[in-house]
């Protein structure tokens, strides 16, 4: 399905000469780069009086549709789309087609007023059902708009918050308009701008590692059986950005993969200055346990950095476990016949627990700190720690518990019979280089107690 395109090979913006444009085949609209050409020329939006607005506009259901119903009507829903936005927007406005299921919009308006009420109009004219290709299809879409004085605007920049105005608008629940707001858009500002720097922050080594031990409390109280290793990055603008803002930042940009492989050089590397019995742990997500090399690049990574594969443990967190298809389950054989250990992390906040524990082969599991805090006045959470340890020691993995903070803690979870544990008790993450000197202090028989300053 194609839209005309004698009637939109030319336009005007407020008074302008026609331009020659580069359309889109499907919609008849602007592509990006001919709209990107347009914007450059600041005399078309940079007026002594008015507003610049600036919409993104971003198709909630299209993957949906393009699954259940075909790309065909598919391809419709965004002709309709485009359609309904030319027919709603002035005619000072230009529009292109970014790419995929986005559109986006540069109008110039009159005042903050007339800005409103365009914007209005497209909320309007973005709800509704429509036919495409024989089906009565409800149009669902996020929108972003981002409003400045025209003498002042710098349409990158604005560009940029219309474009997190429109996350903000998916994060809130999607088919709804929000407008740019600094203070409600801080955190997917700094994201924004995190994602810009990812891979180039990988790639020079800026992002680092940092260690927590575990500890064994055995025979000899504290004694350090290996550490596990936790992504860090220092920005020099936003400080310590969260692990779990580094995945996500990972995620998007397709990187998660050089992310674990970053990840476990850098821990296998470092154990191997640490004492022969000691371990190193690394967290994994499902999806590189459904990588069909995945078991491979770890054995090379291994081979490059010398360190034993019965010293490496892998964790993959409780809640993305997935069912044992034929590759999760060749990557799980090849890592443990090669000695690597794997186990579960976070145990006890996924939705199967001690359902599905015996259908994945693990060596360890660790029981999330969820049920740990607080433990000493939560009954539930005593008698599901015990649970887990019965459980535990019926199928055969051993049990680490995460995240203990207070004497009280550590003694309801010996008193179930756990014998290792990490936590801020203990140890906060502390560098690598640290992590070694007290590795080879416990060894010789120092104190491998290290509690983090209050």
């Amino acid at each position: 399905m194609q839209a005309k395109r004698s009637n939109l090979s030319r336009f005007q913006l407020g008074g302008a000469c026609p331009v020659d444009v580069d359309l889109d085949e499907l919609t008849g609209l602007l592509r990006f780069q001919a709209f990107q050409r347009v914007c450059a020329d600041r005399r078309l939006f940079n007026q002594p009086h008015g507003v610049v607005l600036v919409v993104f506009v971003d198709a909630d259901n299209l993957k949906l549709i393009n699954d259940s119903l075909g790309h065909t009507v598919g391809d419709g829903l965004i002709v309709e789309i485009g359609a309904s936005l030319s027919k709603c927007l002035p005619d000072r406005a230009v529009l292109c087609r970014k790419g995929g299921d986005e559109f986006v919009a540069v109008v110039l308006c009159d005042s903050t007023n007339h800005a409103q009420r365009v914007t209005d109009n497209l909320l309007h004219a973005l709800r509704k059902t429509c036919s495409v290709a024989g089906h009565e299809i409800l149009l669902s879409c996020s929108i972003g708009v981002s409003i400045e004085p025209s003498n002042t605007t710098d349409l990158s920049r604005q560009s940029n918050h219309a474009d997190i105005a429109m996350y903000w608008a998916k994060k809130c629940g999607k088919n709804q308009l929000k407008v740019y707001d600094e203070g409600a858009c801080s955190e997917l500002v700094m994201m924004h701008a995190l994602s810009m720097q990812f891979s180039e922050a990988l790639e020079s080594g800026e992002l680092s590692i940092a260690f927590q031990p575990i500890y064994s409390m055995g025979v000899r109280n504290y004694d350090i059986m290996g550490a596990e290793a936790l992504i860090r990055w220092q920005h020099g603008r936003y400080g310590d950005v969260p692990a779990e803002k580094i995945l996500q930042l990972a995620s998007k940009s397709g990187r998660v993969a050089d992310l674990g492989r970053f990840v476990v050089r850098k821990a296998c590397l470092a154990a191997t200055r640490w004492p022969a019995s000691k371990f190193v742990c690394v967290n994994f997500s499902a999806a590189d346990f459904l990588r069909v090399d995945f078991a491979d690049s770890i054995g090379e990574i291994l081979d490059e950095t010398g360190l034993p594969a019965h010293r490496l443990n892998i964790e993959i967190t409780e809640s993305e476990v997935l069912e044992l298809n034929e590759v999760v389950q060749n990557n799980v054989n090849l890592l443990r016949e090669r000695g690597v250990r794997v186990g579960v992390d976070d145990f006890g906040t996924g939705y199967s627990s001690m359902g599905n524990i015996d259908g994945f082969p693990a060596d360890f599991v660790k029981i999330d700190r969820s049920l740990i805090s607080g433990c000493d006045h939560r009954v539930s959470s005593r008698i599901f720690i015990k649970a887990i340890k019965s459980v535990a020691d019926k199928i055969g993995f051993d049990l680490v518990a995460e995240g203990i903070e207070t004497i009280e803690e550590l003694a309801i979870i010996r008193g179930a019979g756990i014998s290792a544990a990490q936590g801020y008790y203990f140890c906060k993450p502390i560098a690598p280089s640290d992590t070694h000197v007290l590795m080879h202090r416990a060894e010789t028989g120092g104190l491998a107690l290290l509690r983090p300053i209050a």
